[in-house]
């Protein structure tokens, strides 16, 4: 929901000029909103906040490039930079989902 549907409803008005910046935004604020309903502890909090950023950041990514202002270059700029903050939200997610799953702290 948040790197399809609301980076494309609120893109005028996200305030980043990449598409997955603007995912990673959404998806954000998307888990902690779910987070906050489920009132589990922060590892599990932790996780579902980066993995929200993650996959909202790169479902957001592909729009980079179907718009007028995009170039073949400035996609590539924007893989090369987002790529691996979207890497590391997930690995992180996937680190706290363990450790939650494990028992980690509440």
């Amino acid at each position: 929901m948040g790197g399809n549907f609301l980076v494309s409803a609120l893109l005028p008005w996200l305030p980043f000029r990449a598409f997955s910046a603007k995912g990673l935004l959404t998806g954000t604020v998307i888990g902690l909103l779910w987070a906050v309903g489920l009132q589990s502890g922060w590892p599990a909090t932790g996780a579902l906040v980066f993995g929200c950023a993650a996959v909202a950041s790169w479902f957001a990514m592909h729009f980079t490039g179907s718009t007028s202002f995009t170039s073949p270059s400035g996609v590539e700029k924007e893989m090369r930079r987002y790529m691996p903050v979207q890497a590391a939200c997930l690995l992180a997610a996937l680190v706290l989902w363990m450790v939650a799953a494990f028992g980690g702290g509440a």
